[in-house]
């Protein structure tokens, strides 16, 4: 195998190093991507049972915290995931693209590989075109130069096979040690571990907090109005005793007054049957009088008429 990648031109050769080079990066990609996202994995599961936990990788401690303060914004409509995958992509960027170079590298040499596949051809096409050129349409005289054609032909075919087999043989191993060691699979686990945290024990934490200060203030609020209560119940009671006392005290007034006016009416009902019976007795003397006056009257008459005839009796005599 070296002894035929030795007899391949410069350009080959650059093709199946640089797929080389792309499983090389790919298998220690996968390695570090690993062991970093595992890294964070056990700093996590050191942590997160704890009540108050303490961890050392800052991207766990920066989405708790966005966490906390988006629960204390919007209540339980926050969207864990977008959190997460956030601060994910911030803080580990590398991580990010060492994985998606990892899920490209088997199509990166798969490329590599027909691209030195048409390289090859292109090289062995263009050596029988040059070999069929030259014989011109006759006999060949020369065996030597067809048969030195013909190598030049294959070596041109030596080419797109060996890159061709270099990357599918890279990118079936890759393959293979993605099966077994997948970064988006440690990934995903990783961050729904995380989402159900958050989900299940910091939300949780968060209500129970919350449930606490709300019942704290609602304790608050209803001593508040006890005590207002109480002092509201104790100024109305002296409220209506004060009114109860000014109330009777009024009452006897007014009780007081009707009496003195009872005795007023009975006075002046008494004085009217008084002046009743006196007005009776005077229309008795006016009656009284009046017929002595008209008695008089007759008797002056009659003392006028004597008078009258005595005096014409004196005169006639």
């Amino acid at each position: 195998m070296f002894g035929l990648i030795q007899q391949l031109n410069p350009l080959a050769i650059t093709i199946i190093t640089l797929i080389a080079v792309v499983f090389l990066l790919a298998f220690i990609s996968t390695i570090l991507v690993r062991n970093r996202y595992g890294k964070i994995s056990r700093d996590f599961h050191r942590n997160h049972k704890l009540k108050n936990p303490n961890f050392s990788e800052i991207v766990l401690t920066k989405i708790a915290e966005d966490y906390r303060k988006a629960a204390e914004s919007n209540g339980p409509d926050v969207n864990t995931q977008a959190i997460i995958e956030k601060y994910f992509n911030n803080e580990h960027s590398t991580l990010s693209l060492g994985e998606r170079f990892v899920k490209q590298a088997a199509s990166i040499m798969i490329i590599l590989g027909l691209l030195g596949t048409f390289y090859g051809l292109t090289l062995s096409i263009s050596e029988l075109v040059n070999l069929l050129s030259h014989g011109g349409g006759m006999e060949f005289t020369n065996v030597e130069g067809v048969v030195t054609g013909l190598i030049d032909s294959v070596q041109g075919m030596s080419v797109a096979f060996v890159t061709s087999l270099f990357g599918i043989t890279g990118s079936i191993v890759l393959t293979v040690v993605s099966i077994f060691a997948n970064v988006g699979t440690v990934r995903e686990m990783l961050l729904v571990e995380v989402e159900s945290y958050l989900d299940n024990v910091v939300a949780k934490d968060y209500s129970t907090r919350m449930q606490e200060e709300y019942q704290m203030l609602a304790q608050a609020v209803q001593q508040v109005f006890d005590r207002y209560g109480d002092q509201l119940s104790n100024d109305l009671i002296n409220l209506a005793q004060d009114s109860t006392i000014q109330l009777t005290k009024t009452t006897n007034e007014l009780k007081t007054s009707s009496q003195a006016l009872m005795q007023a009416i009975t006075m002046f009902a008494a004085s009217l049957e008084t002046f009743s019976v006196n007005t009776r007795d005077l229309t008795e003397f006016n009656h009284h009088l009046k017929t002595n006056i008209e008695r008089m009257n007759v008797s002056f008459a009659d003392f006028t008429d004597t008078l009258k005839d005595t005096t014409n009796n004196v005169q006639s005599a």
